[in-house]
């Protein structure tokens, strides 16, 4: 790669080799990068570091946890989407966003259950 490339990476972390992009960062090989991905995710309460290397250091890199797509908005459209895709089924509907084979096989195997009340907050 050119000493100008930035690596931008919006996939899964893996795609990229960890520790060859780390020493084109530090030694300066590349720009800098673009990581909307970790490389290790929490297992467990407490702070995890997004990979084995201080790749997040360099102030050439700019690292999120795969969410990028965070907009003014976001949440309350993600908990009413959330919200709704609960209480679907209990009208005998389909979630929504199912792919099309899938929403075929959810319509055919599913009956419309007694009238049922879900209540859920919505932001």
């Amino acid at each position: 790669m050119k000493p100008t490339a930035i690596v931008v990476n919006v996939t899964r972390a893996e795609i990229i080799d960890e520790d060859a992009l780390y020493r084109a960062l530090v030694g300066k090989t590349i720009a800098g990068a673009a990581l909307d991905v970790w490389y290790r995710y929490p297992r467990e309460a407490g702070p995890t570091l997004p990979s084995r290397r201080p790749s997040h250091e360099p102030p050439s890199v700019l690292m999120t946890p795969h969410v990028s797509g965070w907009t003014e908005g976001m949440l309350a459209a993600r908990a009413k989407l959330t919200a709704e895709n609960i209480a679907r089924p209990a009208r005998g509907e389909p979630p929504l966003n199912l792919p099309q084979a899938v929403r075929a096989r959810y319509s055919t195997a599913r009956t419309r259950p007694p009238s049922t009340s879900i209540v859920v907050p919505v932001m």
